[in-house]
């Protein structure tokens, strides 16, 4: 279904690296969901209304909101295709989180407010809940219209996460688990007066307050995801994977370290990277590859990539043998301590070691303890060296915290 509707209204829909092919994803999507909850909230409170049904009202509530989302989904898919400008040069795509959490909220206030009216319906039915049991006519009537509703909302769910797949656009990601927190609820209501019908007790409040529940988890679950975008997820696994992929192609690049990635939307990754290239090697060669690089991850994978270069002195007895050494000291202090970007150089006829060590999680707690330890022992056996050692938090380089 999702791949139906991309191919009748989306251009070039397959072209998903594509940022304004990603953005009319979003208005399509955005539009199907206005429909089809504006169908469920009407036919939901008209059912509920006429059958006095607390949870088929909260349930329409419910839909009310997913109404509202998707016209705040599409205005947040309008303001994302905004081009970078003075202020914000880096463009606009951040507005579908900002969209997200709004969604979040509207869906934890109406579960909220549908939690609520369940409880006041359950307090004020204690002793009798032997009311407004459904005969054969309500039976015959409710269950085919409810099951119409489970439909429309597993259409949505499968629409919502073939978008999601497609664009890695976090809002359908939410839109999808609120379908399914849906289809779930409906399925509920058709339990709680299937059980009216043949026990004579309606649980119909109690069910309204089991799926008011349910929406408020998934608001708030919905927040939580996007909360953690906003303030700095790392991209996924599968991202980086093809990321390293397109690098290790190249024979020239020796090594890699210091991988960086920032997300300014779905589609809008920056990334920098440390690789390292033979120092005998041609600079203009060298930057030729670099320049290919940095040009295929953003045409193949939408990442704007900058690349820095490292030399390296290859099959350097000298810089072997120094290296070899400072690892021993290394691994003697903590074996889980890495370095890379290692280099031997002379400075007013001194030789100066430089390298970056990469901590462990209890050394980016302890830092200068690992520092004097680490310098300390070097100096025992290099009295006369230079050292310059950078060190590396542990979870600022990608390569090394997938």
């Amino acid at each position: 279904m999702a791949k139906l509707l991309a191919k009748f209204f989306i251009k070039n829909y397959k072209n998903v690296n594509d940022p304004n092919v990603c953005d009319n994803y979003g208005i399509v999507g955005s539009f199907f969901g206005i429909v089809t909850n504006a169908i469920l909230v009407i036919l939901k409170l008209v059912v509920g209304f006429i059958f006095s049904s607390m949870s088929i009202i909260s349930d329409a509530l419910n839909n009310l909101a997913d109404f509202g989302n998707s016209i705040v989904a599409i205005i947040g898919f309008k303001i994302s295709k905004k081009p970078g400008d003075k202020d914000h040069p880096f463009g606009h795509e951040r507005v579908q989180y900002i969209s997200s959490l709004i969604i979040a909220l509207v869906i934890i206030v109406f579960g909220v407010i549908a939690l609520v009216e369940s409880i006041h319906s359950i307090i004020g039915h204690i002793g009798n809940f032997n009311y407004d049991i459904p005969d054969n006519r309500d039976l015959l009537l409710l269950i085919p219209l409810l099951s119409v509703a489970i439909l429309i909302k597993v259409i949505q769910a499968f629409v919502y996460k073939g978008f999601y797949k497609a664009t890695n656009i976090i809002t359908f990601k939410g839109l999808f688990a609120d379908s399914f927190n849906d289809t779930l609820s409906t399925f509920g209501v058709i339990i709680s007066v299937l059980i009216a019908y043949f026990t004579n007790i309606n649980i119909d409040a109690f069910v309204g307050a089991v799926i008011s529940l349910v929406v408020i988890k998934s608001g708030v679950s919905i927040g939580y995801q996007t909360s953690k975008v906003l303030i700095g997820e790392k991209p996924d696994k599968d991202i980086i994977d093809k990321f390293i992929a397109i690098i290790k192609q190249y024979p020239s690049v020796l090594g890699m370290h210091d991988l960086e990635m920032h997300c300014y939307g779905a589609h809008k990754i920056y990334a920098s990277i440390h690789v390292e290239v033979d120092s005998r090697q041609n600079i203009m060669d060298i930057h030729e590859i670099i320049d290919d690089i940095e040009k295929r991850c953003d045409k193949e994978l939408g990442i704007r990539t900058i690349i820095h270069m490292d030399p390296v002195l290859v099959n350097d007895e000298e810089t072997k043998e120094y290296k070899e050494k400072i690892l021993k000291i290394l691994n003697s202090i903590d074996p889980d301590l890495s370095i890379h970007d290692f280099r031997v150089t002379t400075h007013d006829e001194k030789k100066r070691l430089s390298f970056d060590v990469k901590m462990t999680t209890y050394y980016f707690s302890n830092k200068d303890k690992l520092k004097d330890a680490l310098e300390k022992e070097i100096k025992i056996k290099y009295p006369n060296i230079e050292l310059k050692i950078d060190y590396d938090e542990p979870f600022e380089d990608l390569l090394t915290n997938k």
